[in-house]
């Protein structure tokens, strides 16, 4: 199966519970994003003009390079910009599944 597994926790965390409802593959530990949702996002210009912004960039930065991810992630979507940085992010990935 092509695609790109998400590391899942098990916990049943907002933006799990966003991508079991839009049918991500859950596969063991990890959720599967596909190729092809993978180069949507990646190619959004949605998504580029977001990551311009220097607060977004370290919001993400420092999930990507904490140990625990998790727990940042979930007090990240209580700010507003990575809130909307991750609802356009399940738009794009919701219209590609359902296409």
């Amino acid at each position: 199966m092509d695609g790109v597994a998400v590391p899942d926790d098990g916990e049943d965390t907002l933006s799990q519970i966003q991508l079991k409802r839009i049918g991500m593959i859950i596969c063991g530990q990890y959720l599967i994003l596909h190729v092809h949702q993978l180069f949507c996002l990646e190619n959004s210009e949605k998504i580029l003009s977001m990551l311009q912004n220097k607060h977004l960039k370290a919001i993400l930065l420092e999930i990507d390079s904490s140990s625990t991810p998790q727990k940042l992630l979930n007090k990240a979507l209580l700010l507003p910009v990575f809130k909307e940085f991750i609802d356009n992010c399940l738009h794009i990935v919701e219209d590609e599944a359902s296409s």
